[in-house]
């Protein structure tokens, strides 16, 4: 039998109020972010293509800040915190894009249409995609984990 899958980021060494963080975080009970990856087959290797579409509400400055880094080249992960979390909580929060980013991807934004509501997709990028699925982050536990999260941002 092959051994346990080891497919976590179990430790972060750094200080969270040291990253640059932006929350997206959608309204309860209505589906405004989701995550997903899937493989692509290649001539040399099969790699993953991780994709995280964000709800923007409306235009803020801090929007378009944000749009403008992301448009320049900016490399981002994402951290989602999933609704189903597993067992004991272990498989609440997954990272997309650890090894080479996402990269913002093509969008519109019109003032007229979903009351100036948008998705903005994040990706991974040809030739920089992914070796491996999205990474799945547990730091000690739940409780631990969840206050790295909440951290963020702030």
């Amino acid at each position: 039998m092959a051994p346990a899958c080891q497919h976590s980021i179990t430790a972060y060494a750094g200080d969270p109020t040291t990253l640059k963080a932006v929350t997206f975080e959608g309204i309860p009970s209505k589906q405004l972010l989701s995550a997903a990856y899937n493989l692509t087959i290649g001539d040399y290797a099969d790699l993953f293509t991780h994709t995280v579409n964000l709800f923007s509400q409306g235009m803020t400055i801090d929007t378009v800040c944000n749009l403008k880094a992301l448009a320049v080249g900016a490399e981002v992960v994402a951290i989602v915190h999933q609704r189903d979390k597993g067992t004991d909580n272990k498989d609440a929060f997954w990272v997309y894009g650890f090894d080479n980013g996402l990269k913002i991807g093509e969008f519109t934004w019109n003032s007229n249409e979903n009351n100036g509501n948008s998705i903005i997709p994040l990706a991974s990028r040809e030739p920089n995609l992914e070796k491996d699925p999205p990474l799945r982050l547990l730091l000690t536990d739940y409780t631990t984990t969840l206050a790295f999260f909440n951290s963020l941002g702030n």
